[in-house]
């Protein structure tokens, strides 16, 4: 089956372990989210060649649909043995405007799918996972990862904390403390560690104070 080179993000992890990824019907679906030559099949599934994007994918959906966070995770997927994906780009305006989905005919058996995340910190799991990525796969992370950190938002946002570590007088010291954002719409200074594990935990991204 080879090595993984896909991933794929899903709001009950419990049942694609189990059963893997059944897919879904098609004509239920927005003909913007199905490739021409796919909609008249009675199953299509959905991966991508970024792990991050995965996980993004099924908590927005989660958050969509009101389904728990404990239930959402990533799988990676052998797909050297299954059909040949057609590549679909997602409409632009969305969360996931400008990025390409995989799409292929069927579900993905259980046998294809590779377990990498039900809710521990991802960074983890794709350290251990590295060696699997095929050179495919980490030129996608890759690019990804540098077309996420330019937008306009995240440089804003990186500004933003670098202001403040400077404002405290602790930019470039190396203490291994983060500037993170509360849930009041405040920074706050706390440990890196927590910081960055606390939306892998499902606990969101902002801090309790």
């Amino acid at each position: 089956m080879g090595p993984v080179t896909e991933y794929h993000g899903t709001i009950d992890m419990p049942s694609v372990l189990e059963q893997g990824i059944r897919g879904g019907n098609p004509k239920t679906r927005s003909k913007h989210y199905v490739p021409e030559t796919l909609r008249d099949e009675e199953r299509i599934s959905y991966t991508t060649p970024d792990p991050e994007l995965a996980r993004q994918f099924a908590l927005e959906r989660a958050k969509k649909f009101g389904f728990p966070e404990s239930n959402v995770g990533v799988v990676g997927v052998r797909a050297g043995e299954l059909p040949e994906p057609v590549s679909q780009a997602e409409p632009s305006g969305g969360t996931f405007g400008g990025t390409e989905s995989n799409v292929r005919s069927g579900g993905i058996p259980r046998r294809n799918i590779v377990p990498i995340s039900t809710g521990e910190p991802m960074e983890i799991a794709f350290r251990l996972l590295k060696r699997e990525l095929s050179p495919e796969a980490q030129r996608h992370k890759k690019e990804y990862d540098t077309k996420y950190e330019s937008s306009p938002e995240r440089v804003k946002y990186r500004e933003e904390l670098n202001r403040e570590r400077r404002r405290r007088g602790i930019y470039g010291s190396g203490n291994h403390k983060d500037v993170s954002h509360t849930q009041g719409g405040k920074l706050t200074l706390e440990g890196e560690h927590a910081n960055r594990a606390r939306h892998f935990k499902n606990k969101g991204t902002l801090r309790v104070v």
